[in-house]
């Protein structure tokens, strides 16, 4: 039980460090497409867009911390938030298209 309680705060930081990185991911990966496409940002659309990609990044957060035990360094958590943040960025455009 003692083990239990004193890996939460390290499965909790590594949770945090994958919402983080896709949060980061998504968002610069938005803002790039924008400038591509515009060549300016629209605040409103990206205001609009910044919650789907907070609530894409909660859910990566949340299976980083069920997975908690495969992740064991904050790399590796870095670099699945980035990868499943990506993926599903991905299916949310390709579902609401």
């Amino acid at each position: 039980m003692s083990q239990t309680l004193q890996n939460t705060p390290q499965r909790l930081a590594l949770a945090v460090a994958a919402g983080l990185a896709s949060f980061g991911m998504l968002t610069g990966l938005f803002v790039a497409t924008m400038l591509v496409h515009y060549r300016a940002i629209d605040f409103a659309y990206l205001s609009f867009a910044l919650l789907r990609i907070a609530a894409i990044s909660t859910l990566v957060a949340a299976v980083a911390s069920m997975s908690g035990r495969y992740l064991r360094s904050r790399a590796a958590a870095v670099l699945f938030g980035a990868v499943a943040g990506l993926i599903g960025g991905v299916a949310f455009v390709a579902a609401a298209a």
